[in-house]
């Protein structure tokens, strides 16, 4: 598994768990724009605008795969003011946490 985060404050905490819970198969980076990402699923969460996301998964995620983007109470309207194409479905779901956030489910072809 690979977490990306910029900030280096967060990347240490994470660091931090990962020894505490002696997890091997974890590696934190900083950037995401350094590699061609092959993943099933990424998940995003308070990461970009939905614009963004979705154009880098197109540049950097090699195969088919499903984001999953947590967002807030806009994410109906976020998501009609994306062009998808052809090769995008989605759907939107409730949180479980929070009753005016949503989660944006793309699977991408």
């Amino acid at each position: 598994m690979k977490l990306y985060d910029k900030s280096p404050v967060k990347r240490v905490f994470l660091d931090n768990i990962k020894e505490k819970l002696n997890i091997k198969n974890i590696d934190i980076k900083n950037d995401i724009y350094e590699e061609k990402i092959e993943a099933d699923v990424v998940v995003c969460r308070a990461f970009k605008k939905l614009e963004e996301i979705l154009k880098i998964s197109r540049e950097i995620v090699e195969k088919p795969h499903k984001l999953i983007i947590l967002k807030g109470k806009n994410a109906q309207s976020e998501i009609n003011n994306v062009s998808l194409g052809s090769n995008y479905s989605y759907k939107i779901e409730k949180s479980i946490t929070d009753d005016n956030s949503k989660i944006i489910i793309v699977d991408v072809k």
